[in-house]
């Protein structure tokens, strides 16, 4: 991602935060989400590096696999066990955030 896309991102989250004022539990389930989903991509971009580096990544590949689902439940099953928290709606939103952004960035790219 570019430095344009981290800062819609950011820019982004900063904006649903602000939901506090609102509903706290729902600023908390997105400000989970979006960490875990800036995490995630972060966790995604070394994997990525050391697979083109290196042949052998089978069992590298499962672990990834399997902590990437791990990470994205994570939000998803603390707002189902603390609603009054996290609210399950804005944990989901954080976990989209950097698809949103993606499409921001694609429907407003400068040419």
């Amino acid at each position: 991602m570019t430095k344009r896309s981290w800062k819609i991102y950011w820019l982004l989250f900063a904006a649903g935060s602000l939901t506090w004022f609102i509903k706290p539990s729902i600023a908390y389930g997105f400000i989970f989400g979006g960490l875990i989903c800036a995490l995630l991509y972060r966790l995604d971009e070394m994997y990525v590096d050391a697979a083109l580096k290196s042949r052998k990544m089978k069992l590298r590949y499962l672990l990834h696999s399997l902590l990437n689902f791990a990470l994205m439940a994570a939000p998803l099953l603390a707002a189902g066990m603390y609603p009054d928290i996290f609210n399950i709606f804005a944990a989901f939103a954080g976990l989209m955030l950097l698809k949103i952004t993606v499409v921001i960035e694609a429907v407003t790219e400068r040419t």
